[in-house]
């Protein structure tokens, strides 16, 4: 059995360097360092943590990292860790101040890219893109990279970033991430001038803008994207924002069915759906027959997400978002 000083020995490790002794080259972006494919993995030196944004784990100490790159059980992972020949560092367990999020951006002239990527290979109406490029939620900065911003009460406080250059070595070809210090929120957009009585809840801006030009019909909704399965807490952020802002009701029974679960059709979708399914249960306890989630996933037929859905109906739906829509007033979120 190994000793509490052992753990305390093994997760003092600079993780840093013990990711490269575990194959996982770090590479310093930003202010920060990250690693893997798709840089998925982040460190963060002053905690000796990191997190991994494909699998959802936040904060993981080195032990975490270790066991997980090696497959070793905890005692094994901390005695190999222990007579691993890396420095100690100190390990800052004060929480570091967040910075406020800035716009620090430098757009583009023009969203040809950004055009030509999401018109033409992900299959969104032409028209849609260019009410949305000039109503600049989406963007296109000097490096060719698509944002979306993520506004709240009028202003910027975060935003997705997507790359238009293809790597095709990599698992996910074009580049995403989100922009730095952005806020605990999301890419939203309300559509229509009434009051909101649905909520559309979604992974990723493409896929959001995806179902809206399935869905051309939808309005009085305000359609939100979490930016990944491990951010289920924004959803009740999204339906705070609705009941706040946009005079979405608080009643459970005036709520039925209106918070739409449109995340991907897979494993980690379904586990997703799982999670807001079990409080459909706890709300039937609570309130009787009132149901306030939907589950909206897309047909495995067609695809996993609402984008492939769209890339799958392309000649049906392709420039065919109906005029009503285009013409629906957009408040911002």
């Amino acid at each position: 059995m190994v000793t509490k000083e052992q753990i305390q020995e093994a997760n003092a490790k600079d993780i840093l360097k013990i990711a490269e002794s575990l194959g996982l080259p770090v590479t310093k972006v930003g202010s920060g360092y990250r690693s893997g494919k798709n840089l998925a993995y982040q460190f963060n030196p002053h905690t000796n943590t990191y997190s991994n944004y494909r699998t959802g784990v936040k904060g993981a100490d080195v032990i975490a990292l270790f066991q997980n790159e090696t497959g070793l059980d905890f005692e094994k992972a901390v005695e190999q860790l222990c007579h691993t020949d890396v420095n100690l560092v100190e390990i800052n367990h004060t929480p570091q101040p967040k910075e406020p999020f800035r716009w620090y951006f430098k757009t583009s002239p023009n969203a040809d890219r950004a055009t030509e990527l999401l018109v033409n290979q992900r299959k969104l109406p032409e028209k849609l893109v260019k009410l949305l490029v000039d109503k600049r939620y989406i963007i296109q900065d000097k490096y060719q990279q698509i944002v979306f911003p993520w506004y709240k009460n009028g202003q910027v406080v975060g935003a997705d970033v997507k790359g238009t250059v293809y790597r095709p070595d990599e698992e996910h070809p074009y580049f995403k991430g989100i922009a730095k210090n952005s806020e605990n929120f999301g890419y939203n957009i309300k559509v229509g001038s009434g009051r909101v009585k649905d909520i559309y809840i979604f992974e990723a801006p493409v896929d959001l803008l995806s179902y809206w030009a399935l869905h051309p019909e939808i309005k009085d909704c305000l359609l939100f994207s979490v930016s990944g399965t491990s951010n289920a807490n924004r959803v009740e952020l999204a339906m705070n924002y609705a009941q706040a802002t946009y005079g979405m009701s608080q009643e459970p029974k005036e709520m039925e069915r209106s918070i739409h679960i449109c995340v991907d059709n897979d494993e980690q979708g379904s586990k997703f759906w799982k999670k807001f399914d079990k409080q459909n249960d706890l709300v039937l306890e609570w309130n009787g027959d009132c149901v306030l989630f939907e589950d909206d996933r897309p047909d495995p037929a067609f695809g996993k997400d609402w984008n492939d859905v769209l890339t799958y109906h392309a000649k049906e739906y392709e420039q065919n978002l109906s005029e009503a829509t285009t013409n629906e007033e957009m408040v911002m979120g």
